[in-house]
């Protein structure tokens, strides 16, 4: 399991880039936790 933390949208759209990249046609991606926006 990974975990990916983003500090800014840059980051984020940076990232979903890569990963979509990675992804195969039939894989199957499942999200858990907490998801959205947080203020520390």
């Amino acid at each position: 399991m990974e975990t990916y933390i983003s500090k800014n949208e840059a980051d984020t759209i940076s990232f979903a880039k890569k990963f979509a990249k990675s992804l195969n046609k039939n894989d199957i991606i499942v999200l858990d936790g907490e998801l959205g926006a947080r203020q520390n």
